[in-house]
């Protein structure tokens, strides 16, 4: 079952926290996420959406460039694949959108966003997506 792991605001994040992940990777290995408060290019509050993370590696960097150690609040989800495909565009979180391109975006700002963890009870229209993207179209 995917993993979600949430940074309250009054807590603590450092470097070795985000280490401490190495373990939610590897046993969920189909790719991670994180959503978090952020603005976008218009100086508008959005909810940042980073994920297409599919290896460790890019998960580290993601989380140096995004700064996340210095963020009061950030949501990670790991994935292990139950529907759909194992891509980028699956890896949780998801805009709730019934836009395909934005639903898939790795690096994008939105108004609502959502993870999932377990299996969804949705009516599969497709073997592409997985549940919880359906779910949020």
């Amino acid at each position: 079952m995917c993993i979600i792991a949430y940074k309250h605001p009054t807590g603590r994040f450092t470097q070795e926290s985000i280490r401490a992940f190495i373990p939610m990777f590897n046993h969920n290995p189909d790719g991670a996420g994180m959503m978090f408060h952020d603005t976008d290019a218009e100086g508008v509050a959005k909810v940042h959406i980073v994920k297409g993370l599919m290896k460790f590696e890019d998960f580290l960097a993601a989380c140096e460039l995004y700064h996340i150690t210095e963020r009061e609040e950030v949501m990670f989800h790991f994935r292990v694949k139950t529907h759909g495909q194992k891509n980028a565009a699956n890896t949780h979180p998801f805009a709730v959108t019934d836009d395909p391109a934005l639903l898939g975006a790795t690096d994008v700002f939105v108004d609502q966003a959502i993870m999932h963890n377990g299996v969804l009870p949705v009516e599969y229209k497709t073997d592409v997506w997985s549940d919880s993207a359906q779910f949020a179209m």
